[in-house]
């Protein structure tokens, strides 16, 4: 009936009464919007392509901020977990945290920090990386922390990778407008970060982490 919600639309969008029923459904825009890049994603481009007007897109979503929220709950959802296996909670810990970056390469130029974490707090990773830290020794308190840091690393890292490498002489250049000291020690870090593996400096930057987490065990705990 004309006056019946629309299936599976939030009280925000309901169809008003003796409203026109849409021809696309909420399910199918999310599906389409899942195909752009985060980038390029607007409630005109995502309409013009599933060849319907603005407001049938403003329908199902009251804003593009709206619209990607979801779409950033669906794929944390989504997430993989990594299989336990015979590895160690450090190698598992390493491996979840590569797997955190690259939803952030995809959602966090999209979608302020702290919507994404609250997506992400009740994702199956961050169950199964709570279960596997409180496996190893620590108290629900410290695998909490442990979660904050692992995931402060995959946002920096992300935003590495999306920036891509920087060649020497574009941090020199920055060196040199910003009147840096040539003897200083930024200049010897900014030549390694150029000539540095994104992958390997990410995989340190977890591993250093870990390696802090490790001393809050118990004593006489030893992490399995």
């Amino acid at each position: 009936m004309a006056s019946q919600d629309i299936e599976n639309g939030p009280p925000s969008v309901r169809r008003r009464r003796g409203g026109r029923k849409p021809t696309i459904s909420r399910e199918q825009i999310l599906a389409t919007a899942e195909k752009f890049a985060p980038e390029d994603l607007s409630i005109p481009a995502l309409a013009s392509s599933l060849g319907v007007t603005h407001a049938g897109i403003y329908h199902y979503f009251s804003s593009r901020a709206e619209l990607v929220s979801e779409l950033v709950g669906r794929a944390s959802r989504r997430l993989d977990v990594p299989p336990r296996d015979a590895c160690s909670w450090e190698e598992w810990v390493v491996e979840a945290a590569f797997v955190l970056r690259g939803h952030f390469i995809d959602y966090a130029n999209t979608l302020d920090v702290l919507s994404i974490g609250a997506s992400l707090m009740f994702a199956p990773l961050s169950e199964a990386l709570l279960a596997v830290l409180l496996d190893a020794g620590f108290t629900i308190n410290q695998a909490a922390d442990a979660g904050q840091l692992i995931g402060s690393c995959a946002i920096g890292g992300a935003i590495s990778a999306r920036r891509g490498r920087l060649g020497k002489a574009d941090l020199t250049a920055v060196a040199d407008d910003l009147r840096v000291p040539h003897d200083s020690p930024l200049r010897a870090l900014a030549a390694d970060v150029a000539e540095d593996d994104l992958d390997e400096a990410f995989r340190r930057c977890v591993t250093t982490v870990i390696e802090g987490l490790k001393t809050r065990l118990a004593p006489g705990r030893a992490a399995r």
